[in-house]
């Protein structure tokens, strides 16, 4: 997987997974979710569990999701469990990168309150290395639920990776935390509502001095600088006589 860089296709896509859907007659409303993940650098792969809690208005018998497999990713050895009771899933791949899967739920936890449902997965191809930079993009997929009102908290996310990884941007915002264990880097995010993907890009060892958030920063100084030079000399002619 090459390192990318293009942030206006990013959005297309992820428009297209999180654009109005038909619903079905039992209609799922999605209460949160729980990202873990794993990245192996060498294996260019990550392994990602993601526990999502959900309500059904009726008896549903299923819920099916849907997402991407970003940038040549491929999301591979998935299972799915309800309550920690491994549950039925059947996986399809559509139009390229589209995909899509459903999960049957077990007759006796239908009509439920709540549900907890489990995802695991492996992404291949999610790592992209360059030199000593890394691109690690893991793909979620998305309960085809009722839109929740946003809300701090309702996502939440934590990738392991090697220690002397540094992370210097990230997809969709800013890593909240970081923590170092031993030989493990644990880098955390929270966000308001359900994304497509988390992404992460950086560096192994020390990072460079111009990241992407320094230079917009250097950018957006310099354009405001430049705007209080430009009336200050305005002032300054002004006053002349």
């Amino acid at each position: 997987m090459p390192v990318i860089t293009h942030a206006p296709t990013l959005i297309l896509l992820v428009a297209s997974v999180v654009a109005p859907r038909t619903l079905s007659a039992a209609d799922w409303r999605l209460l949160g979710a729980a990202m873990s993940a794993e990245i192996a650098p060498r294996a260019r792969t990550a392994v990602v569990t993601v526990r999502y809690r959900l309500v059904a208005d009726g008896e549903a018998a299923e819920i099916r999701l849907r997402g991407l497999e970003f940038f040549g990713t491929e999301l591979d050895d998935i299972s799915a469990s309800v309550h920690g009771n491994r549950a039925p899933f059947r996986f399809e791949r559509k139009a390229a990168p589209a995909v899509a899967g459903t999960i049957s739920i077990p007759p006796g936890c239908r009509g439920e309150d709540e549900l907890e449902i489990t995802l695991r997965y492996t992404v291949r191809q999610a790592i992209g290395l360059e030199g000593r930079r890394f691109d690690a993009v893991l793909p979620l997929l998305v309960p085809e639920a009722e839109p929740p009102a946003a809300r701090e908290g309702f996502f939440t996310s934590e990738t392991r990776m090697p220690a002397e990884y540094t992370v210097t941007e990230s997809f969709p915002t800013v890593p909240r935390t970081t923590a170092v264990e031993g030989e493990t880097k644990r880098v955390s995010l929270t966000l308001q509502v359900m994304p497509a993907m988390v992404r992460w890009r950086g560096t192994s060892g020390p990072p460079p001095l111009l990241t992407f958030g320094r230079s917009l920063s250097l950018g957006v100084a310099g354009v405001i600088l430049i705007l209080v030079l430009m009336g200050y000399g305005r002032l300054r002619r002004a006053g002349s006589p």
